[in-house]
């Protein structure tokens, strides 16, 4: 899985691509992850914690991902504006992957990946 930034041209053409699958669409955002309507771009559900934690997705094989990362997070705290990315890849391979968490948009196609775990950002 490679770093990519999704432009409205993508985004298009990745709709009507995997139109055939269930897409889901979630975005992380310091101690938030929030879940969208794909179709109207809605956020549909919220998850607020107390502490930073480890953001888990599970996939079918027939699912599709778009993970947003932003952390729109203060110069001056005590967190870096990257997350560490572990991928679960359906043959059995686990790749860890490192990757900036400013405004970046991963996409994760279910044939190929079984489970991805954004982690709680890392302190400077």
């Amino acid at each position: 899985m490679k770093k990519k930034t999704v432009t409205i041209g993508a985004l298009l053409l990745a709709m009507n691509s995997f139109s055939q699958t269930d897409t889901l669409v979630y975005s992380v955002s310091g101690k938030e992850k929030h879940k969208f309507n794909y179709y109207t771009s809605e956020i549909t559900h919220t998850t607020k914690l107390e502490n930073y934690q480890d953001f888990e997705f599970n996939l079918k094989k027939d699912e599709f991902l778009y993970l947003d990362l932003f952390d729109d997070i203060e110069g001056d705290t005590l967190y870096l504006l990257y997350r560490d990315v572990t991928v679960y890849y359906r043959d059995g391979e686990v790749k860890n992957h490192y990757f900036s968490s400013d405004r970046n948009t991963l996409q994760v196609d279910g044939n190929f990946v079984k489970r991805v775990v954004v982690h709680k950002p890392e302190l400077k």
